[in-house]
Protein backbone atom coordinates (compact mmCIF):
# COMPACT_ATOMS: atom_id res chain seq x y z
CA UNK A 1 0.00 0.00 0.00
CA UNK A 2 1.17 3.14 -1.14
CA UNK A 3 2.35 5.55 1.67
CA UNK A 4 3.06 9.56 2.17
CA UNK A 5 4.15 10.41 5.91
CA UNK A 6 1.51 9.63 8.04
CA UNK A 7 -1.03 8.74 5.49
CA UNK A 8 -1.82 5.06 3.68
CA UNK A 9 -3.25 5.95 0.52
CA UNK A 10 -6.32 4.07 0.02
CA UNK A 11 -7.92 4.62 -4.12
CA UNK A 12 -8.80 7.05 -6.41
CA UNK A 13 -12.07 9.08 -5.37
CA UNK A 14 -12.05 11.52 -8.36
CA UNK A 15 -9.69 13.48 -11.08
CA UNK A 16 -9.37 16.91 -11.89
CA UNK A 17 -7.77 19.41 -14.40
CA UNK A 18 -4.54 18.65 -12.21
CA UNK A 19 -4.32 15.04 -10.68
CA UNK A 20 -6.28 12.86 -9.29
CA UNK A 21 -7.95 12.62 -5.61
CA UNK A 22 -7.34 10.01 -3.24
CA UNK A 23 -9.10 8.51 -0.37
CA UNK A 24 -6.41 8.29 2.24
CA UNK A 25 -6.01 6.95 5.95
CA UNK A 26 -4.16 8.66 8.82
CA UNK A 27 -1.98 5.31 10.25
CA UNK A 28 -2.60 6.65 14.17
CA UNK A 29 -6.15 8.24 13.82
CA UNK A 30 -7.56 5.90 11.42
CA UNK A 31 -9.42 8.98 10.22
CA UNK A 32 -10.38 9.19 6.26
CA UNK A 33 -9.19 12.31 4.36
CA UNK A 34 -8.91 13.28 0.73
CA UNK A 35 -5.48 13.96 -0.74
CA UNK A 36 -5.32 15.68 -4.21
CA UNK A 37 -2.17 14.56 -5.81
CA UNK A 38 -0.26 16.49 -8.49
CA UNK A 39 2.98 15.62 -10.18
CA UNK A 40 4.96 18.88 -10.53
CA UNK A 41 7.04 17.89 -13.63
CA UNK A 42 3.41 17.67 -15.67
CA UNK A 43 2.87 21.21 -14.42
CA UNK A 44 3.86 24.34 -16.25
CA UNK A 45 4.47 27.14 -14.16
CA UNK A 46 0.65 28.93 -14.61
CA UNK A 47 -0.77 25.76 -13.44
CA UNK A 48 2.02 25.39 -10.31
CA UNK A 49 0.75 29.11 -9.71
CA UNK A 50 -3.22 28.57 -9.56
CA UNK A 51 -2.34 25.42 -7.30
CA UNK A 52 -0.50 27.26 -4.94
CA UNK A 53 -3.20 30.07 -5.07
CA UNK A 54 -5.70 27.06 -4.29
CA UNK A 55 -3.78 26.75 -1.17
CA UNK A 56 -3.37 30.12 -0.27
CA UNK A 57 -7.37 30.73 -0.47
CA UNK A 58 -7.54 27.46 1.79
CA UNK A 59 -5.63 28.60 4.73
CA UNK A 60 -7.48 32.10 4.50
CA UNK A 61 -10.80 30.83 5.37
CA UNK A 62 -12.39 28.82 8.35
CA UNK A 63 -15.95 27.74 8.46
CA UNK A 64 -17.89 24.89 8.70
CA UNK A 65 -19.46 25.06 5.72
CA UNK A 66 -15.97 25.19 3.44
CA UNK A 67 -13.93 22.00 2.84
CA UNK A 68 -10.64 22.20 5.72
CA UNK A 69 -7.40 21.75 4.62
CA UNK A 70 -5.37 20.12 6.82
CA UNK A 71 -1.71 20.12 5.70
CA UNK A 72 0.69 20.43 1.84
CA UNK A 73 2.84 18.08 1.81
CA UNK A 74 5.75 19.12 -0.49
CA UNK A 75 8.33 16.66 -2.29
CA UNK A 76 10.69 16.99 -5.46
CA UNK A 77 8.24 15.26 -7.32
CA UNK A 78 4.73 15.78 -6.31
CA UNK A 79 2.44 17.93 -4.22
CA UNK A 80 -0.31 16.22 -1.84
CA UNK A 81 -2.88 18.60 -0.92
CA UNK A 82 -4.62 16.63 2.25
CA UNK A 83 -8.13 17.64 3.04
CA UNK A 84 -11.57 16.90 4.91
CA UNK A 85 -12.97 13.98 3.26
CA UNK A 86 -16.97 14.22 3.18
CA UNK A 87 -18.58 10.84 2.14
CA UNK A 88 -22.07 12.25 1.16
CA UNK A 89 -21.11 13.24 -2.87
CA UNK A 90 -21.69 16.06 -4.09
CA UNK A 91 -25.19 18.38 -4.90
CA UNK A 92 -25.25 17.31 -8.16
CA UNK A 93 -25.52 13.81 -7.28
CA UNK A 94 -27.84 14.34 -4.71
CA UNK A 95 -30.06 15.99 -6.67
CA UNK A 96 -29.71 13.86 -9.66
CA UNK A 97 -30.86 11.17 -7.36
CA UNK A 98 -33.25 12.50 -4.84
CA UNK A 99 -34.75 15.14 -7.16
CA UNK A 100 -35.29 18.67 -7.16
CA UNK A 101 -36.05 20.58 -3.11
CA UNK A 102 -39.07 22.11 -1.50
CA UNK A 103 -38.12 25.80 -0.85
CA UNK A 104 -37.97 24.71 3.33
CA UNK A 105 -35.85 22.08 2.32
CA UNK A 106 -33.48 24.25 0.03
CA UNK A 107 -33.46 26.90 2.69
CA UNK A 108 -30.99 25.35 5.23
CA UNK A 109 -28.41 24.35 2.90
CA UNK A 110 -28.36 27.62 1.34
CA UNK A 111 -28.45 29.60 4.40
CA UNK A 112 -24.94 27.35 4.95
CA UNK A 113 -24.00 28.71 1.48
CA UNK A 114 -24.67 32.42 1.90
CA UNK A 115 -22.67 31.66 5.35
CA UNK A 116 -19.48 30.29 4.02
CA UNK A 117 -19.48 32.79 0.97
CA UNK A 118 -19.82 35.52 2.83
CA UNK A 119 -17.16 34.61 5.08
CA UNK A 120 -14.49 34.15 1.78
CA UNK A 121 -15.11 37.41 1.03
CA UNK A 122 -14.46 39.03 4.15
CA UNK A 123 -11.22 37.15 4.05
CA UNK A 124 -10.70 38.45 0.80
CA UNK A 125 -11.31 34.89 -1.20
CA UNK A 126 -13.75 34.97 -4.18
CA UNK A 127 -14.15 31.52 -5.40
CA UNK A 128 -15.20 32.03 -9.07
CA UNK A 129 -16.22 28.99 -9.39
CA UNK A 130 -19.45 28.04 -7.22
CA UNK A 131 -21.53 25.18 -9.20
CA UNK A 132 -23.10 22.32 -7.84
CA UNK A 133 -20.27 19.97 -8.52
CA UNK A 134 -17.90 21.94 -5.71
CA UNK A 135 -20.27 21.93 -2.82
CA UNK A 136 -19.86 18.61 -1.12
CA UNK A 137 -22.35 16.94 1.21
CA UNK A 138 -20.33 16.01 4.49
CA UNK A 139 -22.14 12.32 6.80
CA UNK A 140 -25.34 14.41 7.49
CA UNK A 141 -25.86 16.23 4.73
CA UNK A 142 -24.31 19.36 5.67
CA UNK A 143 -22.68 21.27 2.69
CA UNK A 144 -19.16 22.24 2.40
CA UNK A 145 -18.01 24.86 -0.45
CA UNK A 146 -14.77 23.00 -2.00
CA UNK A 147 -12.34 23.79 -5.13
CA UNK A 148 -10.93 26.69 -4.79
CA UNK A 149 -8.65 26.25 -7.60
CA UNK A 150 -9.86 29.13 -9.38
CA UNK A 151 -9.85 31.49 -6.53
CA UNK A 152 -8.47 34.39 -6.46
CA UNK A 153 -8.03 37.54 -3.44
CA UNK A 154 -10.12 40.65 -3.97
CA UNK A 155 -9.57 44.41 -2.72
CA UNK A 156 -12.32 46.85 -3.19
CA UNK A 157 -11.97 49.32 -5.85
CA UNK A 158 -9.64 47.16 -7.58
CA UNK A 159 -10.35 44.81 -10.70
CA UNK A 160 -10.10 41.28 -11.54
CA UNK A 161 -10.22 40.66 -15.79
CA UNK A 162 -9.46 36.71 -15.60
CA UNK A 163 -12.34 34.51 -17.59
CA UNK A 164 -13.13 31.80 -15.12
CA UNK A 165 -16.08 29.02 -13.62
CA UNK A 166 -18.01 26.85 -15.74
CA UNK A 167 -20.27 28.61 -18.35
CA UNK A 168 -23.38 27.58 -17.41
CA UNK A 169 -22.65 29.13 -14.20
CA UNK A 170 -20.80 32.60 -14.88
CA UNK A 171 -22.19 35.82 -14.53
CA UNK A 172 -22.56 37.63 -17.95
CA UNK A 173 -19.98 40.22 -17.36
CA UNK A 174 -17.82 37.29 -17.69
CA UNK A 175 -18.63 36.23 -21.13
CA UNK A 176 -18.58 40.11 -21.99
CA UNK A 177 -14.87 40.28 -20.58
CA UNK A 178 -15.61 43.15 -18.13
CA UNK A 179 -13.52 43.48 -15.31
CA UNK A 180 -15.23 42.88 -11.97
CA UNK A 181 -14.38 42.94 -8.19
CA UNK A 182 -15.39 39.66 -7.59
CA UNK A 183 -18.03 39.17 -5.05
CA UNK A 184 -20.79 39.59 -7.72
CA UNK A 185 -19.66 37.02 -9.46
CA UNK A 186 -20.37 34.44 -6.65
CA UNK A 187 -23.79 36.10 -5.88
CA UNK A 188 -24.62 34.84 -9.71
CA UNK A 189 -23.20 31.45 -9.45
CA UNK A 190 -25.48 30.94 -6.14
CA UNK A 191 -28.39 32.47 -7.75
CA UNK A 192 -27.80 30.01 -10.38
CA UNK A 193 -27.57 27.24 -7.83
CA UNK A 194 -30.64 27.76 -5.65
CA UNK A 195 -32.61 28.13 -8.94
CA UNK A 196 -31.21 24.66 -9.84
CA UNK A 197 -32.27 23.09 -6.04
CA UNK A 198 -36.06 24.09 -6.31
CA UNK A 199 -36.42 23.34 -9.94
CA UNK A 200 -34.00 20.82 -10.88
CA UNK A 201 -32.78 22.12 -13.93
CA UNK A 202 -30.61 25.38 -14.94
CA UNK A 203 -31.84 28.66 -15.22
CA UNK A 204 -29.98 28.89 -18.39
CA UNK A 205 -29.61 26.33 -20.71
CA UNK A 206 -27.79 26.18 -24.77
CA UNK A 207 -27.33 23.55 -27.49
CA UNK A 208 -23.45 25.05 -27.33
CA UNK A 209 -21.42 27.06 -25.88
CA UNK A 210 -22.45 30.09 -27.91
CA UNK A 211 -26.00 29.49 -27.54
CA UNK A 212 -25.67 29.23 -24.08
CA UNK A 213 -23.56 32.48 -23.73
CA UNK A 214 -26.77 34.16 -25.62
CA UNK A 215 -29.42 32.88 -23.15
CA UNK A 216 -27.12 34.09 -20.03
CA UNK A 217 -26.69 37.73 -21.93
CA UNK A 218 -30.62 38.03 -22.45
CA UNK A 219 -31.02 37.35 -18.59
CA UNK A 220 -34.73 35.54 -19.53
CA UNK A 221 -34.73 32.10 -17.55
CA UNK A 222 -38.54 30.45 -16.59
CA UNK A 223 -40.20 31.07 -13.24
CA UNK A 224 -41.51 27.78 -12.43
CA UNK A 225 -45.67 28.52 -11.05
CA UNK A 226 -45.01 26.85 -7.75
CA UNK A 227 -42.06 28.48 -6.11
CA UNK A 228 -43.30 31.27 -4.00
CA UNK A 229 -43.32 35.19 -4.92
CA UNK A 230 -40.84 35.30 -1.39
CA UNK A 231 -37.82 32.82 -3.23
CA UNK A 232 -38.87 34.50 -7.23
CA UNK A 233 -37.85 37.90 -5.86
CA UNK A 234 -34.57 36.64 -4.20
CA UNK A 235 -33.22 34.51 -6.97
CA UNK A 236 -34.33 37.74 -9.54
CA UNK A 237 -31.82 39.84 -7.36
CA UNK A 238 -29.19 37.32 -7.66
CA UNK A 239 -29.75 36.74 -11.22
CA UNK A 240 -29.70 40.67 -12.54
CA UNK A 241 -27.90 41.24 -15.34
CA UNK A 242 -26.25 44.70 -14.38
CA UNK A 243 -23.81 43.77 -11.49
CA UNK A 244 -24.09 47.18 -10.29
CA UNK A 245 -28.07 46.24 -9.74
CA UNK A 246 -27.46 42.66 -8.57
CA UNK A 247 -27.58 42.03 -4.84
CA UNK A 248 -24.75 41.94 -2.50
CA UNK A 249 -24.74 38.47 -0.29
CA UNK A 250 -25.51 41.30 2.61
CA UNK A 251 -28.81 41.83 0.22
CA UNK A 252 -29.11 37.72 0.47
CA UNK A 253 -28.28 37.69 3.90
CA UNK A 254 -31.41 39.85 5.02
CA UNK A 255 -33.64 38.69 2.26
CA UNK A 256 -36.85 37.30 4.23
CA UNK A 257 -36.80 34.19 2.32
CA UNK A 258 -33.84 33.46 3.50
CA UNK A 259 -34.42 34.30 7.43
CA UNK A 260 -38.02 32.59 6.68
CA UNK A 261 -38.99 30.69 9.58
CA UNK A 262 -35.82 30.99 11.71
CA UNK A 263 -36.27 32.76 15.36
CA UNK A 264 -33.52 35.29 14.32
CA UNK A 265 -31.43 36.29 11.23
CA UNK A 266 -28.20 34.99 10.12
CA UNK A 267 -25.21 35.55 12.44
CA UNK A 268 -22.21 37.92 11.59
CA UNK A 269 -20.07 35.40 9.03
CA UNK A 270 -17.17 36.69 10.89
CA UNK A 271 -18.04 35.59 14.52
CA UNK A 272 -15.19 34.15 16.16
CA UNK A 273 -15.39 30.55 16.21
CA UNK A 274 -13.47 28.44 19.45
CA UNK A 275 -9.88 26.95 18.47
CA UNK A 276 -10.83 23.95 17.27
CA UNK A 277 -7.61 22.04 15.84
CA UNK A 278 -7.14 20.25 12.15
CA UNK A 279 -6.03 17.04 13.83
CA UNK A 280 -9.98 17.16 15.71
CA UNK A 281 -10.57 16.68 12.47
CA UNK A 282 -9.38 12.87 11.99
CA UNK A 283 -10.86 12.50 15.66
CA UNK A 284 -7.69 12.87 17.96
CA UNK A 285 -5.94 15.67 19.49
CA UNK A 286 -2.20 17.70 19.20
CA UNK A 287 -0.58 16.37 22.18
CA UNK A 288 -1.73 12.67 21.16
CA UNK A 289 -0.07 13.43 17.99
CA UNK A 290 2.94 15.17 19.17
CA UNK A 291 3.57 12.00 21.68
CA UNK A 292 2.98 9.68 18.61
CA UNK A 293 5.53 11.54 16.38
CA UNK A 294 8.30 11.91 19.32
CA UNK A 295 8.13 8.37 20.34
CA UNK A 296 10.63 6.24 19.89
CA UNK A 297 9.36 2.56 18.75
CA UNK A 298 10.69 0.45 16.07
CA UNK A 299 7.61 -0.22 14.06
CA UNK A 300 6.67 3.25 13.06
CA UNK A 301 7.69 2.65 9.89
CA UNK A 302 8.40 5.57 8.33
CA UNK A 303 7.97 6.51 4.86
CA UNK A 304 11.33 6.71 2.78
CA UNK A 305 10.67 9.98 1.00
CA UNK A 306 11.95 13.52 1.24
CA UNK A 307 9.30 15.75 2.17
CA UNK A 308 8.13 18.73 3.38
CA UNK A 309 5.14 19.47 5.61
CA UNK A 310 3.86 22.94 4.93
CA UNK A 311 1.25 23.43 8.11
CA UNK A 312 -1.27 26.25 7.34
CA UNK A 313 -1.14 29.31 9.53
CA UNK A 314 -4.52 29.12 10.09
CA UNK A 315 -5.04 25.55 11.59
CA UNK A 316 -8.32 26.18 14.07
CA UNK A 317 -11.67 25.43 13.02
CA UNK A 318 -14.80 24.41 14.11
CA UNK A 319 -16.04 20.81 14.41
CA UNK A 320 -17.96 19.48 11.73
CA UNK A 321 -21.40 18.81 12.45
CA UNK A 322 -21.66 15.43 13.47
CA UNK A 323 -17.93 14.91 14.02
CA UNK A 324 -17.07 12.10 16.80
CA UNK A 325 -14.42 13.32 19.43
CA UNK A 326 -11.97 11.60 21.81
CA UNK A 327 -12.15 14.61 24.08
CA UNK A 328 -14.28 17.49 24.79
CA UNK A 329 -12.92 20.69 25.43
CA UNK A 330 -15.02 22.87 23.95
CA UNK A 331 -18.74 22.02 25.63
CA UNK A 332 -21.76 21.40 23.91
CA UNK A 333 -23.40 24.32 24.88
CA UNK A 334 -20.97 26.83 22.91
CA UNK A 335 -21.09 24.46 19.73
CA UNK A 336 -25.00 24.18 19.79
CA UNK A 337 -25.26 28.36 19.88
CA UNK A 338 -22.46 28.11 17.04
CA UNK A 339 -23.82 26.10 14.98
CA UNK A 340 -28.16 26.67 15.75
CA UNK A 341 -27.95 28.97 12.47
CA UNK A 342 -25.68 26.90 10.56
CA UNK A 343 -26.29 23.08 11.13
CA UNK A 344 -29.66 22.61 8.75
CA UNK A 345 -28.00 20.56 5.77
CA UNK A 346 -30.32 19.25 3.47
CA UNK A 347 -32.76 16.16 4.12
CA UNK A 348 -31.79 12.42 4.45
CA UNK A 349 -32.54 10.34 0.89
CA UNK A 350 -36.27 9.70 0.80
CA UNK A 351 -38.61 8.45 -2.18
CA UNK A 352 -39.19 10.98 -5.15
CA UNK A 353 -39.67 11.00 -8.56
CA UNK A 354 -36.09 11.67 -9.68
CA UNK A 355 -36.12 14.99 -11.43
CA UNK A 356 -32.42 15.73 -12.81
CA UNK A 357 -30.51 19.10 -13.05
CA UNK A 358 -28.80 19.69 -16.53
CA UNK A 359 -25.32 18.85 -16.55
CA UNK A 360 -23.51 21.78 -16.31
CA UNK A 361 -21.48 22.67 -19.63
CA UNK A 362 -17.73 22.94 -19.40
Amino acid sequence: MARIENYEILHTIGEGQFGKVKLARHVLTKGMVAIKVIEKTHQNFSDLQELFREVNSMRMVNHPNIVKLLEVIDTPDSLFIVMEYLSGGDLFTYLEVQGCLTEGEARGAFRQLVSALQHCHQQGVVHRDVKLSNLLLDANNNIKISDFGLSNQWHPGEKLDTFCGSPAFTAPELFLRLPYTGPEVDVWSLGVVLYTMVTGSLPFRGQDFWELRQCILRGQYHVPKHLSSEITNLIQRMLTLNPSNRGTLDDVWQHPWVNMGQEEPLPPACEEYPGVTAEMVLGWWRDQIQGWLTSSGSDRDEPKVGARTIIPENMSTVTPPGLTQKKKRVSGRILRGIFKHLCCGLPSKRGKNKVSPETPSG
